[in-house]
């Protein structure tokens, strides 16, 4: 994890191997100008179980864009999430 110091700028890369409360995060100090920083981080997620990922969701692949766009419009009324490609 990469962030900045909000009172010197300086950059610092962390290797964060801790378990934390949301709320909490973790406190530390800026090595190059002492100031406290806390990082809040954020919850666990759960992984979905396989099959649950993306029910509705549709890619639609075409070499025309009319009807990539006539799909898309279709689809979407019907209640799915649309990701479009122009197929060569």
């Amino acid at each position: 994890m990469t962030i900045t110091c909000p009172k010197c700028k300086t950059r610092l890369k962390l290797k964060i191997n801790v378990q934390s409360a949301p709320s909490e995060g973790i406190k530390f100090k800026c090595p190059k100008c002492n100031a406290g920083l806390r990082i809040k981080l954020p919850a666990k997620r759960e992984t979905p179980k396989a099959g649950e990922i993306n029910k509705n969701l549709v890619l639609v692949a075409h070499g025309s864009d009319e009807v990539i766009e006539k799909a898309k419009n279709i689809l979407e009324q019907m209640g799915y999430s649309v990701i479009t490609s122009r197929d060569g």
